[in-house]
């Protein structure tokens, strides 16, 4: 027994070694396996993603995914009558479209899950274009993502033109191994995928070399070096590694090509955009909808190495705690979440909530003593879509009276001024504002010939965010190059 023990030792270890030679050392590229093949070992992680934002991103439209009314519903928009209707099991309306003609649409993917769904309507050259009257999921009802006046069928962002294209504006983040696939001479897409929402290969890459490894017995899996031969390496990061694993999506940015899950830094894939005019307040909280990255770069969080995964689960996307107790996975409770910190009523003490002119409630009485609300308020997108600014920014009112920026105190205490809020933060936390770099970024907006100077010390201060530093630079370049040049060096 022992000879034959002993024998079958070196036979096991040369078909391992055939094995793994046949099975991993070859130089195949690794390809997607699909989230189902994921699901069969990380049961847990594929049960939380299931159901996620992520995971109904996208989807065909059908009976299971639909959420708004098609049971001959009428909506009615600047006189104009929109009805969404079935044709046995598809969904379509009637509406306005090219060159302002009313029409006859097929909705074939739904888009997005809440807080609304959005509808794709294919067109002529490969292309699919969202449709601007939009599911609104809490209200159960049609509205129009433009309220205030129609837009002419000549605007680019009209619903079926480039500005609304799903192939060339949205499609990469709402679906996975995704390949544009323009072609510029005859001006079509053929757009794939290789699943249809953002699923386990969008964050891990393609994962069929993982797989195969996996798939091997488990005395038989080479030793790897190059995180279980999985193309990105997800675990063990950096604060700044794990932001940018989430930024090609969750950023503003120029894409420079197909994302590959094998460029070696994020600029090699992307440009993230500067907090520039058009989107940001000169101290930087969020404007038009910029997708978090750019506002949490700038936190103090994202310097002392905070990472998305802190305060969301990877897989579900929910926050890991709710209300404060998120922020007190860090913060003492003692210290911050306390009226000695906050001043405001909490929950369930008694109160006057704060209303808007009209009478509408606005915020309930405890809401003050939240922590987002003071350090992430937020603004509405796409009409409904409450997203809070990332740069966990101290409220300074002071900056509003001088900048016209907003602040958290008269986001809720809209009948007060900025002066009367800026005493309030001088009597509970006394005189004084520390020098913020939105001063300097706004008067180089302006063009300021004074602020010349202090963008350059912007811009060379390692203390401040890079991208405050990077947007100072831009700035600089309106300045006189010769000038600028000599000072910088």
């Amino acid at each position: 027994a022992t000879l034959v023990i002993m024998g079958s030792i070196p036979l096991y270890l040369w078909r391992v070694e055939r094995q793994r030679v046949v099975t991993l050392d070859e130089p195949l590229a690794a390809t997607f396996a699909g989230s189902q093949k994921c699901a069969q070992c990380h049961k847990g992680e594929y049960d939380r993603w299931k159901g996620s934002h992520h995971d109904l991103a996208m989807d065909a439209a059908t009976e299971a995914s639909v959420l708004g009314d098609f049971n001959d519903a009428r909506f009615d928009y600047f006189g104009m009558e929109s009805r969404f209707y079935r044709k046995g099991e598809a969904f379509w309306v009637h509406t306005r479209g090219p060159d302002g003609v009313m029409g006859d649409f097929e909705v074939k993917y739904v888009f997005g899950v809440y807080p609304l769904q959005q509808y794709l309507i294919p067109f002529p050259g490969g292309r699919l274009q969202c449709l601007p009257i939009t599911w609104d999921v809490d209200r159960r009802q049609w509205y129009h993502q433009v309220p205030d006046a129609p837009r002419d069928p000549q605007d680019w962002l009209y619903w079926t033109n480039a500005g609304q294209n799903w192939n060339g504006m949205c499609a990469e983040c709402h679906s996975t191994n995704l390949k544009k696939n323009y072609d510029p001479d005859g001006d079509t897409y053929a757009t794939t995928w290789s699943e249809i929402d953002v699923s386990c290969e969008a964050c891990h890459g393609p994962g069929s070399r993982h797989v195969a490894w996996a798939e091997l017995p488990a005395m038989a899996r080479p030793q790897t070096h190059d995180n279980f031969e999985l193309a990105v390496k997800t675990r063990d990061l950096s604060s700044r590694d794990q932001v940018e694993l989430c930024a090609p999506c969750h950023s503003r940015r120029a894409i420079l090509g197909d994302y590959t899950h094998t460029e070696a830094d994020l600029l090699d894939s992307l440009l993230p955009t500067l907090l520039n005019e058009n989107l940001y307040f000169p101290d930087g909280q969020i404007l038009e909808e910029v997708y978090v990255y750019g506002s949490f770069t700038q936190s103090k969080m994202y310097h002392r190495d905070v990472r998305c995964s802190d305060c969301h689960d990877v897989h579900s996307i929910k926050t890991v705690a709710q209300g404060n107790a998120l922020c007190l996975q860090c913060h003492p409770a003692a210290v911050y979440d306390s009226k000695s910190h906050h001043f405001h009523k909490q929950a369930g003490e008694a109160g006057d909530p704060i209303k808007a002119r009209d009478g509408a409630l606005l915020f309930e009485v405890g809401s003050g003593a939240q922590c987002v609300q003071c350090h992430m308020p937020g603004r509405s997108y796409m009409g409904i879509d409450y997203r809070p600014d990332h740069s966990f920014r101290l409220p300074r009112p002071d900056l509003s009276a001088t900048l016209d920026t907003p602040n958290a105190c008269n986001r809720c205490h809209w009948d007060k001024s900025a002066a009367w809020a800026d005493g309030i933060i001088t009597k509970w936390y006394g005189p004084g504002r520390s020098e913020h770099y939105g001063s300097a970024l706004s008067a180089g907006r302006q063009g300021l010939p004074q602020a010349q100077d202090d963008l350059i010390r912007l811009s060379a201060d390692p203390l401040y965010p890079v991208i405050v530093r990077a947007t100072a630079l831009a700035l600089l370049g309106q300045y006189p190059g010769e000038a600028t040049g000599s000072a910088l060096i």
